[in-house]
């Protein structure tokens, strides 16, 4: 039973670690990002600025292809739908964090678990090579044929020992090999959170800011011709 319950932890430690990392879904994610950024990219602001068409030149008529109210109407339309979207990212992101913190936590068990193993290995090669050294010497130095038997039995627990040491070595590469793919993971994580974080603190501000502007020109541009006008007429 040697060094069996740190094994057993390791063993528990990979299971939890595999869970977490398949119950992740980061394709997800990546569908809400790419979903957010083609209905930003869906209202073109220079629509607003566009010259109007045959169409929108005819009385009446012309109201209805309003090139503007059409593109506001769209960004009406797509701005209810981005802040749904924002409100999943956002949780998402959220959630993204609090796994990087629990990754943290079992980067902390894992690094326990190597300290653990290895005490366990160097104080088993100790005891290893005073049972080859003196033990088995000494058991067999009397040449008893009776102990004979206890020579062997000595041996053969000498070898399974052994044994048990390289099944140890084992599981502590199993902690040596597991502390990046934890790091990797975490920084996984944080890209996708600032991936988030950036497209609803930047991309989606600037976005409107854009919208803003725009129809502000528009509305100058259009309150300059209605002043031409006025001018005109008065001179």
């Amino acid at each position: 039973t040697y060094g069996t319950e740190a094994m057993q932890g390791i063993s528990r430690f990979a299971d939890d670690l595999l869970s977490r990392v398949q119950a992740k879904d980061s394709g997800e994610l990546g569908e809400s990002l790419t979903n957010l950024m083609l209905k930003v990219k869906d209202v073109n602001v220079s629509e607003v600025m566009g010259s109007p068409g045959f169409l929108q030149s005819l009385p009446l008529v012309g109201s209805l292809f309003s090139s503007a109210k059409r593109t506001v109407a769209k960004f009406n339309t797509l701005s209810e739908q981005i802040e749904i979207i924002v409100d999943k990212l956002d949780e998402a992101m959220i959630g993204l964090l609090r796994d990087i913190e629990t990754l943290e936590m079992l980067y902390e068990h894992n690094a326990r678990f190597h300290a653990e193993l290895t005490a366990y290995i160097e104080a088993g090669k100790r005891k290893l090579e005073e049972a080859r050294t003196v033990e088995l010497p000494q058991a067999d130095a009397s040449g008893d044929l009776m102990e004979a038997q206890q020579v062997r039995d000595l041996s053969e627990q000498i070898n399974r020992f052994e044994r048990r040491l390289h099944d140890l070595q084992l599981s502590r590469t199993i902690t040596v090999q597991t502390a990046p793919q934890i790091r990797i993971i975490q920084s996984n994580n944080r890209t996708l959170a600032e991936k988030i974080q950036t497209s609803i603190l930047a991309t989606i501000p600037i976005w409107k800011s854009q919208m803003v502007l725009a129809l502000s020109l528009h509305g100058q541009k259009n309150a300059a011709a209605l002043q031409k006008t006025v001018s005109d007429t008065t001179n």
